[in-house]
């Protein structure tokens, strides 16, 4: 559901993360397998909208693909 609504630098990250499902990455791992600068701002971005939607989990250091939507799934 979530990921066809996801373009770009958005998939790829999400791609990554729930292909890991339940490890986390460092942001800047994350984003150099993202083919993306972990400093740039679309990064940032990308960061914020996965985030807010709650597709992911971050702290300061790291990120990992959220609980919720897993749960979610789960349900469906």
């Amino acid at each position: 559901m979530w990921r066809e609504s996801l373009q770009g630098g958005a998939r790829r990250i999400f791609d990554i993360l729930v292909s890991i499902y339940s490890a986390s990455k460092t942001k800047q791992n994350l984003g150099l397998e993202a083919e993306m600068s972990p400093t740039s701002g679309s990064y940032g971005t990308y960061l914020s909208m996965l985030k807010r939607n709650g597709l992911i989990e971050v702290t300061r250091t790291e990120v990992k693909a959220g609980n919720d939507l897993f749960i979610q799934l789960q349900q469906k």
